[in-house]
């Protein structure tokens, strides 16, 4: 017997794949911007704006 995977069923599991490394890059960045923030005392919109006007 042989195994047949489609290739839908490969480019599905490709596509997943890459969207899964994204959301891995994505949450790498957006801890490294947020403990710049954090250094800074920028913990709230608030204080994002005062620090952008000053």
């Amino acid at each position: 017997m042989t195994l047949f995977i489609s290739s839908a069923v490969v480019q599905d599991a490709l596509r997943q794949a890459r969207i899964e490394r994204r959301l891995q890059e994505l949450r790498g960045i957006q801890g490294y911007w947020s403990r710049k923030a954090r250094d800074k005392g920028i913990l709230t919109e608030r204080d994002l704006e005062r620090y952008l006007n000053s």
